[in-house]
């Protein structure tokens, strides 16, 4: 985000946004279009994590392939967001469409869900894809 910030790109993305452009995002790319994100001043210590804007083209907390940690990453994030936030732990091999109306649909496969209740962060039931 500081690199697109200081090349002047996200005014570029936000009024192409602005005017209806799809947007996807791969890996990291799917972070960059949430909400956002968390950074810590020290990897090892926890109480350094805050959180950082993205380009909140989609209102919501995503990490991306973060299975094998149980979404560490992503349930540090939970715990510095707002109440009721929910998280999105998007599995390797799979996606999920953010509409324009905030409906969250995966993909491919199960998507974990995370949401922030008081100080707690509760493991949802996965959005499931729409098997239609």
């Amino acid at each position: 985000m500081r690199i697109l910030e200081a090349k002047n790109i996200t005014f570029f993305l936000r009024r192409l946004y602005e005017t209806g452009k799809p947007f996807f995002g791969l890996s990291a790319g799917s972070i960059i279009l949430s909400k956002k994100w968390v950074r810590w001043s020290d990897p090892n210590d926890d109480s350094t994590a805050d959180l950082f804007s993205c380009l909140g083209f989609a209102s919501i907390i995503c990490d991306t392939h973060g299975e094998q940690d149980n979404w560490e990453e992503l349930q540090v994030a939970l715990k510095l967001a707002e109440n009721e936030m929910v998280g999105y732990g998007i599995v390797s091999g799979a996606a999920i469409k953010v509409h324009s109306n905030g409906t969250v649909e995966a993909l491919s496969q199960p998507i974990h869900r995370y949401v922030r209740n008081a100080n707690k962060i509760i493991r949802s039931l996965d959005l499931l894809p729409d098997e239609g």
